[in-house]
């Protein structure tokens, strides 16, 4: 089976295309094309962003040889809703054992009543199980009269979801699945700690700062900042006179995130806006990216 997963970001649509044989997950490519038609994280356009992602399939299309008839998206999360939710269900087979068919049926009971109007679900988090009263966090073999569960539901509007997967299926692209970027972080960085402590993941992209809040291997809370990475750029840009093109390859290729690593002694030559050549200096560049950068983080903290 060929799927794709695709990631609507403010600067660059990113593209996932892999193949899943004999229960393996093989991945063919990665791309990424200039975003059109999102600002803050939102897309405000959605024929010019279905017509970049239009583009993003034709070079995975050309590159792989074969078509992406189906895709995962990944939304806008400003909108997204966290409530923790309670279920329960008695186990109905003959042995009493609690089957995966069991542990779908609790965990889909537990979304009554936790999605707002106007609401569709992305994902039901189990925090933790009840066998007959008793807690485990996996309950699947154990035997019972009775499973319940808690868990946290996570939600988005449906207008965010409709809107541009009825604009994918003009350009025959099946929309399968949503997701949220905060939850693909986490998986992406998830290690033993995760599982023990609370703390956040910060993501920073070029219009908006995701972050999650994770208790013990759950993402139990969101939050999406209206600020990220071209600030940097607006700061180079007004320090030196530079375009906002100019300005982002500055950071992207000479600036570093920490002064303590910057070489006061590396100097970098541009033209400016006026036509004047300026020099760039690359420890002095790094204290301005590293001033924004704490702003940002503190924003976030």
């Amino acid at each position: 089976e060929i799927i794709a997963s695709i990631d609507i970001g403010s600067a660059t649509l990113k593209l996932v295309v892999a193949e899943i044989l004999n229960d393996r997950f093989n991945v063919l490519c990665a791309l990424d094309e200039e975003s059109r038609g999102v600002k803050k994280g939102v897309i405000c356009e959605v024929q010019e962003t279905s017509y970049a992602i239009k583009k993003l399939l034709n070079k995975a299309e050309k590159m792989l040889g074969v078509k992406v008839p189906k895709a995962i998206i990944s939304i806008n999360e400003d909108s997204a809703d966290f409530k923790i939710g309670l279920g329960s269900v008695s186990i109905t087979s003959e042995d009493k054992e609690i089957s995966n068919a069991d542990i779908a049926r609790v965990l889909k009971t537990s979304r009554q009543d936790q999605v707002p109007n106007g609401n569709q679900v992305v994902d039901i988090v189990p925090i933790s199980y009840k066998v007959d009263g008793v807690k485990t966090y996996s309950p699947l073999g154990h035997h019972g009269e009775k499973l319940e569960v808690k868990s946290v539901v996570m939600s988005v509007p449906k207008r965010d979801i409709y809107e541009i997967a009825k604009e994918l299926e003009h350009i025959d692209v099946e929309v399968i699945d949503i997701q949220l970027p905060t939850l693909s972080t986490y998986w992406a960085h998830k290690k033993e700690s995760t599982d023990t402590t609370a703390g956040a993941i910060i993501d920073f992209g070029a219009d908006t700062i995701k972050i999650g809040i994770i208790n013990k291997g759950k993402i139990v809370n969101n939050l999406v900042i209206t600020k990220g990475g071209s600030t940097v750029d607006a700061d180079i840009a007004f320090i030196y006179k530079l375009s906002l093109a100019d300005a982002k390859k500055v950071k992207e290729t000479f600036a570093l995130a920490n002064k303590r690593n910057a070489n006061e002694h590396l100097d970098m030559q541009m033209v400016n806006t006026l036509g004047e050549k300026v020099t760039i200096n690359q420890k002095e560049v790094s204290e301005v990216v590293m001033s924004r950068l704490h702003e940002l983080l503190n924003m976030a903290k």
